[in-house]
C-alpha cells in the first residue's frame, strides 16, 4: 500500500475531493459542505482555536486571550470563510472593526511574520512547534473548539484499501 499526503486548508481539500483528486481527507471544522455530496466521520477529540504570537511578545505570558484582548491586535486570519465566520461569532466581532492585516492558507507560511511581530495568527493548537519556531500558542477564552473529521465524496468509487481504512476509522 502507498499513499500520498497533501497539505491544504479545508477549501483546498474539499475542492480536490470534489474533483476526484483526493480519495479521503482528514479535516478540522468548521466546514461548510453539502452533506448530500460528502460522507463525514467525526473523529474523537476536538481542536482548540487560538492565536500564535512571537515567543517574546508581551502576550506570550497569557494563559488565554479574550475577545477584548484581540480587538486591537493586527490579526493574520485563516483564509477559510467558515473559520472566519466562526471566529467573528465567537467574539461577537464586526469584521469591519477588526484589524485583519492578511489571510493565509497554511500557518507555516505566516510564522516568519508572527516571529517578527507583524501580527498574531489565528490557528489551531498544535499547528506550530513552539519549541523550535519562536512562537507560542494561546487559546481563546471562552474556548472555541472544532471537530476532527474524515471526509470523502459520496459518489466516488474507492479502492478496497481506502474502503478498509474508512472502516478502521469508523471502528476505532
Amino acid at each position: 500500500m502507498t499513499f500520498e499526503l497533501y497539505s491544504g486548508n479545508g477549501n483546498d481539500l474539499l475542492d480536490k475531493l470534489e474533483k476526484g483528486l483526493l480519495d479521503l481527507a482528514f479535516m478540522v471544522g468548521p466546514l461548510t459542505l453539502d452533506q448530500a455530496d460528502f460522507n463525514v466521520v467525526k473523529l474523537p477529540g476536538t481542536e482548540a482555536l487560538g492565536i500564535v504570537v512571537a515567543s517574546q511578545s508581551s502576550l506570550a505570558d497569557k494563559k488565554s486571550v479574550t475577545p477584548a484582548d484581540l480587538l486591537p491586535l493586527p490579526i493574520i486570519g485563516a483564509k477559510r470563510d467558515a473559520v472566519q465566520e466562526s471566529f467573528y461569532q465567537w467574539g461577537q466581532f464586526d469584521p469591519e472593526k477588526m484589524n485583519i492585516i492578511g489571510m493565509y492558507n497554511l500557518l507555516f507560511n505566516v510564522l516568519p511574520l508572527v516571529r517578527e511581530g507583524v501580527g498574531v495568527a489565528l490557528a489551531i493548537e498544535g499547528a506550530s512547534n513552539e519549541n523550535t519556531d519562536g512562537t507560542k500558542f494561546i487559546p481563546l477564552e471562552p474556548r472555541l473548539e472544532n471537530d476532527r473529521m474524515l471526509v470523502w465524496k459520496k459518489d466516488r468509487i474507492l479502492n478496497p484499501t481506502a474502503q478498509e481504512f474508512i472502516q478502521l476509522v469508523k471502528n476505532a
